[in-house]
């Protein structure tokens, strides 16, 4: 401690010392100089010139602030994820392995895709519009909400007839 609060001091004499520095003060006793020249707990992490310092077993953010182990830094002004999860568009955070369906709106799990309304649908799945579903693949999208086979007629009202057949006046389907 003594030999380094006369390096200090030297570099301070010298002008070699950072501005504004106090790395001249002796640091009490279980605790040490900082980059700076301040001083923090013995353990610490020291993030560096004008960044302050974390608590033993943390580590330092991008922005002069502390994570636990295993969590995840999104940036400058972003916030943090925890274990398991990782940052998405518009400061929020998702499941790792999760698709990200656009800063306003959620996340899908893995192997499925966003909906154009921010929900969520198979991948195979056909998406029907905003506040109108999905289908199953294999099947089409109404003009109204709902599905029916690739090859149908859609009568409009939710109905529809098989291929080759005409929908007709009184709701019933045709030759």
């Amino acid at each position: 401690m003594v030999l380094r609060h006369f390096v200090a001091v030297a570099l301070m004499l010298l002008g070699l010392a950072p501005f504004g520095t106090t790395a001249f003060a002796a640091c009490k006793p279980g605790w040490e100089l900082t980059q700076d020249g301040g001083c923090m707990p013995r353990g610490s992490v020291d993030c560096g010139p004008g960044k302050g310092y974390c608590g033993a077993g943390k580590v330092c953010k991008s922005d002069h602030g502390c994570l636990d182990p295993g969590d995840t830094d999104c940036g400058p002004g972003r916030g943090t994820c925890g274990p398991g999860q990782t940052c998405k568009r518009g400061n929020r955070c998702m499941d790792v392995g999760d698709v990200d369906c656009g800063a306003d709106r959620g996340s899908c799990p893995a192997g499925k895709v966003c909906k154009s309304d921010g929900g969520c649908m198979d991948k195979d799945d056909v998406d029907c519009g905003p506040l109108r579903g999905s289908c199953p693949a294999g099947k089409v999208c109404m003009k109204d909400r709902g599905c029916m086979p690739a090859g149908a007629v859609d009568c409009d009202n939710g109905r529809y007839c098989d291929a080759g057949k005409t929908c007709l006046p009184n709701g019933t389907c045709g030759r």
